[in-house]
Order: C-alpha cells, then structure tokens, then sequence
C-alpha cells in the first residue's frame, strides 16, 4: 500500500493500549484503512468503504497478525469501548471505522509553517490521504465495580478490570501470556457441559493461584 501513517510521540504509551498485541492491531488497522472512498470487491460483491474504513473477516485478520480470531474480536471489543474505532454489520459484511480518522489526517504539524513550498507540498501530500496523525481519544479512567466493562470478554471466562488485574497479579508471566491463558482455557470451557461451565470462575481463579505457588 503506498503513502504514509504518520503517529504523534508517545502514542504506544496511552491507557488503550494494554499491550504490544493492542498496538499490532492498532498499526495493522491504520494501515489497511482506505484513505479515500472506495467500492471494494468482497466475496464477489461490490461494498463501498469510506475514507478510514476497513472491512476483513476475522479469520482473515487473524492470519495476517498470526493471533487467535477470538483475541482479534477482544481486541477489536476493547477498542470500540477506548472510542479508537467503530462497527457495523447491518449489510452482512463487518465494517470497521477509524474514529476521527479525517480529523486526524487532516491535522497540520506544529513546525509546519503557513507559507512557502514545503508547507505548500505538506499540505498536498495530506490532501491526497497520504499520511495519518493519530491522538489517543480522552477516556475517563474505568471503575473497578462489577458494572464496569470487560477487560477480559471471551464466549464464556468474562472479566472486569479489578478480576482482571488481580489475576494477573498472580499469574507467573507476561500479559500477552497471560491473554493467551485465557483465550485458550475459554475455548476449553466453551466444548465443556453447562454444569462445568458455571464453575470457570472459581476453577480458573484456584488455578492461577496454584500456577503462582507452584513457580514460588
């Protein structure tokens, strides 16, 4: 793809991001977001894409970043909450849309000056979409009570911040390790009866402990 993603200083530090897995996605998504409008063939049928917009199928995503589907709809879930993208599926065909993407690209560097043929040429190049300013959106800090949204959503393992945080305090590894913990015994108890499933909660909890004694 030609042109440019151009990022603001320290934007791999904010809060939305919780790990290097948030940030992959997060380039990979600019990346692949058009930068004008654009009718797109998928799956033989004409869909068209506006300006900062993408639109892939999971499966497709997860063998482009080499992640689990299910962690790449995490992810994507985390992301529209932090107000960093939005979806849409009302045509059948899953949207996804770069919030304040124009905004962004649109945004003039501050030592660029207001006149003479660089900043001229600056602004053609902007123009023509080919680089892309992001600033983290503002977001008020999340609560640590039961109403606050998931950190952790799989199909049936399901975690708020304060669960989230405190087992990961006493898992003996890193948070991408830890996520792929998660993913993967949510995918375990999701083939398992109802009766067990009830029980992931108290299961999964006395295990992390165990993990954390057992490396002690």
């Amino acid at each position: 793809m030609e042109g440019w993603i151009k990022l603001n200083r320290g934007w791999w530090k904010d809060d939305a991001f919780r790990n290097n897995d948030d940030r992959m996605v997060f380039l990979w998504l600019l990346e692949e977001a058009q930068i004008k409008d654009k009718v797109v063939s998928i799956k033989s049928n004409p869909v068209k894409l506006k300006r900062g917009q993408l639109s892939h199928s999971l499966r497709f995503m997860g063998e482009a970043l080499d992640m689990n589907k299910n962690k790449i709809a995490r992810i994507l879930e985390h992301f529209e909450k932090w107000g960093i993208i939005g979806t849409e599926s009302g045509t059948g065909q899953n949207i996804i849309t770069i919030c304040n993407y124009s905004k962004y690209q649109d945004k003039r560097d501050s030592t660029e000056t207001r006149s003479g043929t660089g900043a001229g040429q600056e602004r053609d190049k902007l123009k023509e979409g080919k680089e892309y300013i992001y600033n983290p959106p503002i977001v008020p800090p999340l609560d640590d009570n039961k109403n606050s949204p998931m950190w952790f959503n799989g199909e049936i393992i399901r975690l708020n911040k304060s669960d989230y945080h405190k087992w990961f305090d006493n898992y003996p590894g890193t948070e991408s390790q830890f996520e792929e913990f998660l993913s993967s015994r949510d995918d375990w108890y999701a083939e398992q009866p109802p009766e067990k499933q009830k029980s992931w909660f108290m299961a999964t909890g006395t295990y992390i402990a165990k993990l954390k004694t057992e490396v002690a």
